[in-house]
């Protein structure tokens, strides 16, 4: 099975995709590529891609571009994104399970470019009759490509972009699986200095960086853990 990993360079921050490339070979059994911006040091299966010029909510209708361009080619894989990384043996059937954190009875809030977006999304869920829970989690994703395909009827894919993990989840999945702090531990800005050292303790299956906490957080325990690289580096 495949990870998809959607990179655009100048998004990433610092060495990211060395340290998610080394989490992935050490515990699982996927086999990366990298679709957009692919590094210097990277010898794995790829796709170049350029970024889509700027646009409205561009980010998201780029990955959603890759993310087609990676079911036109493959019958299933998993969208690893570049900020996420396993810290304990993950096996091949965890990725096929729908993971949800709650469900969404109101809408979300504060109202940022990516809550616009959810919130649409979860508009059209409603209007399609699904109920809805939130999958938006920063975890890795498996896609069947011919369902993730057929839902470009729905307007995924398409501006005004529809979020592709809330919306293939919620609409082919009826009862999530609930996320908790044994799959996933968040790196935000507002973390506290050694919270990541008792973490690691007990570690969760994935660790996620959001906001720019990579090198100051994050990067020092994954240099000392991931320090020689994957088959996948020069």
């Amino acid at each position: 099975m495949n990870a998809i990993i959607t990179h655009i360079k100048s998004e990433a921050e610092g060495q990211e995709i060395r340290y998610v490339l080394r989490s992935i070979e050490r515990n699982t059994s996927l086999t990366p590529i990298i679709i957009g911006d692919i590094p210097d040091y990277y010898t794995g299966p790829a796709i170049q891609m350029k970024r889509l010029a700027y646009c409205n909510e561009r980010n998201y209708i780029d990955a959603q571009a890759k993310l087609i361009k990676a079911a036109e080619i493959l019958e299933s894989y998993v969208w690893w994104m570049d900020d996420i990384f396993a810290l304990r043996p993950v096996e091949d059937d965890f990725f096929k399970l729908p993971l949800a954190a709650c469900k969404r009875d109101r809408d979300v809030a504060p109202l940022t470019g990516y809550n616009r977006i959810k919130i649409r999304t979860f508009h059209k869920l409603r209007q399609l009759g699904r109920e809805v829970w939130e999958y938006g989690t920063h975890m890795p994703f498996f896609f069947e490509s011919n369902k993730l395909l057929d839902l470009q009827q729905y307007g995924w894919g398409k501006a005004p972009v529809l979020l592709t993990e809330e919306l293939y989840f919620n609409f082919y999945y009826d009862q999530p699986t609930i996320l908790n702090a044994s799959h996933q531990y968040r790196i935000k800005r507002n973390h506290r200095e050694g919270e990541l050292k008792r973490l690691m303790e007990h570690p969760p299956l994935f660790l996620n960086c959001v906001n720019g906490t990579f090198s100051r957080y994050a990067l020092p325990w994954l240099s000392r853990t991931y320090g020689d690289k994957s088959k996948w580096e020069k």
